[in-house]
């Protein structure tokens, strides 16, 4: 037995008293003109699988990644000289001996180009990295020589997941 069977009933009355009524014809009919119109229809409308905006999602990256691999599979090898560091050109039409005094590299730019899967499926995170390197020199009679040179590098560099 339920200890307070008489109190559902009025509940269950009172909840009916509060459920909404129907609109009345004259509001709905001035509802009904004042919805804006789409000329897309849910029921007529046909469902693609890619449709127009998520084709361009998918299809830049991949473009771009591929695009990526070919410029970085296709440039020069580098030759010993260049992974040395900076060069700086000589001065032959001159009789004085400059000696370094200062060498020193500086990064200006760098940039990230693409987040690719490394070994063991961990992602690595391909940076472009923009240098200036610039030497001074001294020659015997105090006269001082500046060299800049820029160059540019592309690093894989490891993306730590947490």
């Amino acid at each position: 037995m339920k200890p307070f069977e008489e109190n559902d009933e009025t509940i269950e009355a009172a909840l009916e008293r509060l459920k909404p009524t129907r609109p009345d014809a004259e509001l709905m009919q001035r509802l009904v003109v004042a919805r804006p119109r789409t000329h897309d229809d849910k029921s007529s409308r046909q469902r693609t699988p890619v449709s127009g905006q998520n084709f361009w999602r998918l299809f830049v990256p991949v473009m771009g990644a591929i695009a990526l691999v070919f410029l970085l599979k296709n440039r020069p090898p580098e030759t010993e000289q260049q992974q040395a560091g900076p060069q700086f050109p000589t001065l032959a039409s001159t009789s004085q001996v400059f000696e370094p005094v200062e060498t020193n590299s500086f990064v200006i730019d760098s940039e990230e180009l693409a987040l690719l899967p490394g070994p063991d499926s961990r992602p690595v995170r391909l940076m472009r990295v923009r240098w200036v390197d610039y030497a001074r020199s001294r020659a015997d009679d105090g006269s001082e020589l500046l060299l800049a040179t820029e160059r540019e590098n592309v690093f894989p560099v490891s993306f730590q997941l947490y």
